[in-house]
C-alpha cells in the first residue's frame, strides 16, 4: 500500500478526545511516556515501533496558530484522517482546508478512518464515504493513494487494520517524486543550548545524507561547522539518511542560528535569496493586495514578505488585488535571504502559504515557482 520510505504520520480529526484515544490505541501505551521532542504537548511527537519498521506520529491541533500545522504537515509523509460518520455527514470547511494543507505541504499518502458506528444503512454509509472520497480528490489526491479503513469505535482491531496499512508495501506504489536535487537538506525544526560551547539542532532530512565528522554549511548564516554527534531515538549513530527525524550536535557559542535555517553540503547548490515567484490561491475573504505585506511559512521557516506584483493569464500589466477562489502568479521580496526551492525541484520546500499579519489567519496557499537573488 505505501513506499518503504514513507515514516512519519500526521493525524488528523474533527475531535480531539477521539484523536488522543486513536494515539493510545496505534502506540499501545500512556502518551506522557513516549514524547521525545518537545515538553509542550501541543508539539508531542510519538515512536510507533512495527517489527522492522519505524513510525513517528505527530497530531494536528485545530485549535491552534495554523503554523504549527503546516510544520506537522512538511515533517510528514503519511496523512491519517478520522471521521466519525453520522446521516446528516457534511465535511468540516476547516478539515477541507487542512486537507490541502496538507497536499500543499507535500503529503501524497492518506489513510482515511470511517467510524461507522452510529450509521447502520449501507447505501448512506457509501453516500457519506463518497463525499468524503471528494473532499480528497478535489484537494489533489489522487484515489490510488487512499486507503479507507472502516471501524466501529476506537479499539484494538482498529489498530491492527492500521498496522497492516502501514506494514505492507505491495500494491499500487506512489509514484516516486523526481527531486532532481541531490543536496543534504535538513531544515530545523529546533535549536537549542546544550552548553555554554555546543548547540543542538533536530530536524528531518529532506534529501542526502549525514555522516558524523561531515563539514557542513549552515543556510542562509553560509555558516561551515563540523558535526559531531548524531542522535536517532536518543541512540547515537554515524550516519542519517532521508526521512530520519534526527538531532545533531555543533560546537558554537552564538545564537544567530535559529528554527527555518537549512543544514546542508559545505559545496550545496542550494543558493539562498530574497526574491520569489509564487503561484497562489486565495482561500479567505479577506483580499489579497499588491503592495501589503504578509507573513508567508514555508517547512520550519516564517517571514514578512511584500507582495510587490500580481498577474494572471488574462492580465499584461498585473492587477491590484486577488478576491477569493481567484489564483495568479505573485512576486514577493523578503527584507532577509531564505532558503527555498521551486517545487519542481523539491516540493516540500517549494510550498508556501500567506498569512495576514496581523491575526495569523490563513489567506492563500501556493508552490514556488522561480527563486531570485536581484529583483524582479
Amino acid at each position: 500500500m505505501l513506499p518503504e520510505n514513507l515514516n512519519s504520520i500526521a493525524l488528523l480529526g474533527r475531535d480531539s478526545s477521539n484523536i488522543s484515544s486513536l494515539l493510545k490505541v496505534l502506540l499501545d501505551k500512556e502518551l506522557e511516556k513516549t514524547d521525545f521532542r518537545d515538553s509542550d504537548s501541543s508539539n508531542l511527537v510519538y515512536n510507533l515501533h512495527l517489527k522492522t519498521k519505524n513510525f513517528t506520529i505527530q497530531r494536528v491541533n485545530l485549535q491552534e496558530d495554523v503554523s504549527k500545522s503546516i510544520k506537522v504537515y512538511y515533517n510528514s509523509d503519511i496523512l491519517i484522517t478520522y471521521f466519525t460518520l453520522d446521516d446528516n455527514k457534511k465535511i468540516d470547511s476547516q478539515i477541507k482546508e487542512h486537507i490541502l494543507l496538507a497536499n500543499v505541504f507535500g503529503i501524497n499518502n492518506v489513510i482515511v478512518i470511517l467510524d461507522s458506528t452510529s450509521i447502520l444503512d449501507t447505501q448512506t454509509f457509501i453516500k457519506i464515504r463518497s463525499k468524503i472520497t471528494d473532499s480528497f480528490t478535489k484537494r489533489n489526491f489522487k484515489i490510488t493513494n487512499i486507503t479507507f479503513i472502516e471501524c466501529r469505535g476506537i479499539n484494538p482491531s482498529l489498530r491492527e487494520n492500521i498496522y497492516h496499512v502501514l506494514q505492507t508495501n505491495k500494491g499500487k506504489l506512489v509514484k516516486k517524486v523526481n527531486e532532481k536535487s541531490k543536496d543534504l537538506i535538513i531544515s530545523l525544526d529546533n535549536v537549542f543550548k546544550i552548553d555554554k560551547n555546543h548547540l543542538g539542532m533536530t530536524g528531518i532530512v529532506n534529501s542526502g545524507e549525514l555522516n558524523k565528522d561531515s563539514i557542513v554549511n549552515i543556510l542562509p548564516l553560509k555558516e561551515k561547522y563540523r558535526i559531531l554527534e548524531i542522535q536517532k531515538e536518543h541512540k547515537s549513530v554515524n550516519k542519517a539518511t532521508k526521512g530520519e527525524h534526527i538531532g545533531i550536535m555543533i560546537k558554537n557559542s552564538n545564537n544567530f542560528i535559529q528554527e527555518g535555517m537549512v543544514v546542508s553540503n559545505i559545496d550545496t547548490n542550494i543558493k539562498p535569496a530574497n526574491y520569489l515567484v509564487m503561484q497562489i490561491i486565495n482561500l479567505n475573504k479577506q483580499i489579497i493586495n499588491r503592495g501589503e505585506s504578509y507573513i508567508f511559512l514555508s517547512h520550519n521557516l516564517e517571514s514578512i514578505g511584500i507582495l510587490d506584483t500580481i498577474s494572471t493569464k488574462d492580465t499584461k500589466k498585473g492587477i491590484k488585488e486577488l478576491n477569493l477562489g481567484e489564483k495568479a502568479l505573485i512576486n514577493v521580496s523578503f527584507r532577509e535571504s531564505l532558503v527555498l526551492m521551486p517545487h519542481s525541484i523539491n516540493p516540500k520546500m517549494g510550498s508556501m502559504a500567506l498569512l495576514d499579519k496581523n491575526t495569523r489567519e490563513l489567506i492563500g496557499l501556493g508552490i514556488v515557482k522561480n527563486i531570485k537573488k536581484s529583483k524582479y
